[in-house]
């Protein structure tokens, strides 16, 4: 029913605007009146129609369309009585005002309660187009992550591939040309962050007990959310990772927060997998390539605690920030009751630099901070000893 009146509002007003310039010469004789009076018949309904139509409209939208629309056609009706009524051309103007109040608030009213559902149900749609889309694109970056570039779509590990691809093995190149192919050669490490040509993703091997570091990535919120429910109170009793990660939504921020570190080349975040289950991670919470400065990070759920996964992941990033990324000085703080996270710090080497009193409030508790740090000589150094 809501329909068929706002439709029949919609076309009264347009009839009160054309059928009353047509009537014109009509009123006037009746009402013995010519000139500007008889004029702002129309000019006055017109003026006031155009003025508040963005007024109506906006109220429409902060007090609900239906309840301005009830509104509005009162007003509209008041008017147009008014003027059937009128025996003097001033109260016929004043009122053909009033009616172009009312049409303004009918026209921009009624036209939103008309499209309103189709517009939210497109919005709705859309949302969830663009969302599973976004899925999408997150999973297809990590999948192209050991891309290397050569533009030929023609690895084992990408996603874009055409499966029938004869020529794939043969390595990339432009083989429709006459040009004899080349060779496949392997993609080099460099220490230890790139994969070799054969690796299916970006998984850096920590040792023979089937310990793996990969990147941290959006896509992987779920699994990061479950691993983080496994080890909630063993994980957040020095550090608030895991008042951060509390659903879905807040672990896909986080991670996000961290992939657009990595694309500003301000910070990192890396996984620790053992026998393809997520355990803790590693991370740079800062990196200042300028300064030559980052600050290191762990955390470590407790079925995979004293088995030096976090000494061994920790080493590799280093490395890479040292030798790849030109970093000069890496910082490690930890809470002073963090006595595993301390132990990290000197087993990779790191100097003890001093203590922040009481620097770190977490869970309704002031922390004293203890700050340990590495250069880059000293750990070039330690490095060549072992």
């Amino acid at each position: 029913m809501t329909l068929p009146v706002v439709l029949v509002s919609v076309v009264l007003v347009a009839m009160s605007i054309a059928g009353t310039a047509v009537a014109l010469p009509s009123i006037g004789r009746d009402l013995d009146a010519s000139g500007s009076p008889l004029h702002w018949v129309v000019a006055g309904y017109n003026l006031a129609f155009a003025a508040m139509t963005l007024v109506a409209g906006s109220a429409a939208d902060r007090i609900g369309r239906r309840r301005v629309f009830v509104a509005v056609a009162l007003v509209f009706v008041a008017g147009f009585l008014a003027t059937a009524l009128s025996r003097t051309i001033i109260i016929t103007d004043l009122a053909r005002i009033v009616s172009g109040v009312g049409g303004a608030g009918l026209m921009a009213a009624g036209v939103g309660i008309a499209i309103g559902p189709t517009l939210s149900g497109l919005s709705r749609t859309w949302k969830k187009e663009l969302e599973e889309r976004r899925r999408a694109i997150e999973k297809l970056e990590h999948e192209l992550t050991g891309c290397i570039g050569c533009g030929c779509l023609s690895m084992k590990a990408c996603l874009l591939l055409n499966p029938d691809d004869a020529l794939r093995d043969r390595g990339p190149g432009p083989y429709g040309s006459r040009r004899p192919p080349r060779p496949r050669e392997k993609i080099p490490r460099q220490n230890g962050l790139i994969p070799d040509g054969k690796e299916a993703m970006f998984a850096i091997s920590l040792g023979d007990d089937g310990a793996e570091l990969r990147p941290l990535e959006p896509w992987r919120a779920e699994e990061f959310l479950n691993h983080m429910d496994r080890g909630r109170e063993f994980i957040g009793r020095f550090i608030s990772l895991p008042d951060l990660v509390t659903d879905l939504e807040s672990a896909r921020s986080v991670l996000r927060t961290y992939a657009d570190k990595a694309a500003a080349d301000i910070g990192r975040i890396y996984g620790i997998w053992v026998d393809g289950k997520l355990v803790g991670g590693v991370l740079f919470r800062t990196m200042d390539i300028k300064h030559g400065t980052a600050e290191a990070g762990c955390w470590l759920e407790p079925s995979a605690a004293g088995k030096g996964l976090v000494t061994r992941a920790i080493r590799v990033i280093i490395d890479w920030a040292v030798e790849e990324r030109g970093i000069h000085r890496v910082e490690w703080q930890a809470a002073a009751g963090n006595t595993a996270s301390i132990a990290v710090a000197r087993r990779i080497g790191m100097t003890r630099d001093g203590v922040l009193r009481e620097s770190y409030p977490h869970r309704g508790e002031r922390h004293d901070v203890e700050v340990w740090s590495v250069l880059a000589p000293e750990w070039r150094a330690n490095r060549q000893k072992t």
